[in-house]
């Protein structure tokens, strides 16, 4: 954000249309620009309001994922096994075993 506003400080009479179009194609694909896809920003104000919440609920999901990931000890929990396939090769990965 503060690479984008610092280029658009230069400009003289900016127009929000342009803006907000320049930084929905600037941004990379994910929930943030799917969510300015579906219900879009009339200016980079609200770009900026919808970004810091947006920044929030990544923090928040972050929290809770930790959280979730430790015992009541404090020490992580054992990660799951792989599924594998009859033949010993991982269900997720494309290469065989050998590899």
């Amino acid at each position: 954000m503060a690479r984008f506003n610092d280029a658009t400080v230069r400009v003289n009479d900016p127009d929000q249309k342009f803006f907000v179009k320049a930084f929905q194609k600037g941004l990379r694909i994910g929930p943030f620009s799917d969510a300015l896809a579906l219900q879009k920003p009339m200016s980079m104000e609200e770009i900026r309001v919808r970004a810091e919440k947006h920044i929030e609920m990544e923090e928040s999901r972050f929290d809770k994922r930790e959280a979730e990931h430790l015992n009541k000890e404090g020490w992580p929990r054992p990660a799951r096994e792989r599924p594998l396939l009859m033949d010993g090769r991982d269900l997720y990965c494309r290469q065989g075993p050998d590899r």
